[in-house]
């Protein structure tokens, strides 16, 4: 839809929002919204930034989970998206306190790689098998919406035994294997590693490898009942 927008003492119209979330964040009464700045007015920001990501928290009565989350990626080494909090109201509606997430963009990018040329990817129900290698969705102007990369990532993971060497021409696995550390301590089961969902690679521009993001951390910190003898590990993906 097309609409104004006010944050705190700027504003700006016309701008592009949606809704967004699949499944579990899907709410009529206080639905998750993307909302692009820039769509109709050229260079339009406010703030600083031409995107918004505003999540409705549905999954986390404490509203503290994404950014707990995000945070930890963050300390972990790992590129991941800064979060905050809004109180958004909607035509006159007060719908509550969202949780305010970095949009995973070109700014993004260029703030932890250093470029925007790469191939960016999202992953919802998305991994490196044939059956699932379609719901990639290329996320920029500059990505091969052919998917080279990933149809061979694909191709050389159809081989019963792994060979590393190859594999790390495509993947930066020092840098999968602390992501996947890090979806296992913050019981990030909707993630790639537990359901290849949530997320989102980066074939780097510079390096030529991948990397992954976290996203979807709404169901974060949850207790599945583990003990120290049955440690929660997701393990679901090809990667992993």
């Amino acid at each position: 839809f097309q609409a104004s927008i006010s944050m705190d003492d700027q504003a700006l119209s016309p701008i592009r929002i949606r809704k967004k979330g699949l499944l579990g964040s899907q709410n009529t009464k206080k639905p998750s919204f993307s909302i692009n700045l820039d769509e109709y007015v050229d260079d339009g920001e406010l703030f600083g930034t031409d995107n918004l990501v505003l999540n409705n928290a549905t999954q986390d009565d404490s509203l503290i989970r994404q950014c707990l989350a995000y945070w930890s990626f963050a300390q972990a080494g790992l590129p991941a998206p800064r979060c905050n909090f809004a109180q958004v109201t909607m035509n006159g509606e007060d719908l509550g306190i969202y949780a305010h997430v970095e949009p995973v963009r070109k700014s993004f990018l260029r703030d932890h790689f250093g470029n925007d040329e790469g191939d960016l990817y999202e992953g919802t129900l998305s991994d490196f098998r044939e059956i699932y290698t379609q719901t990639f969705d290329p996320d920029s102007d500059e990505t091969d919406e052919e998917m080279a990369g990933i149809l061979s990532l694909t191709e050389l993971l159809e081989d019963d035994e792994l060979n590393i060497e190859a594999l790390a021409e495509h993947i930066d696995i020092d840098q999968f294997l602390s992501f996947w550390v890090m979806e296992a301590l913050t019981g990030h089961w909707d993630g790639y590693a537990g359901n290849r969902n949530n997320y989102f690679i980066y074939d780097d521009a510079e390096t030529d490898r991948m990397v992954f993001i976290p996203w979807g951390a709404d169901a974060t910190f949850v207790d599945y009942g583990a003990d120290e003898y049955n440690e929660w590990i997701p393990a679901s993906s090809i990667l992993a």
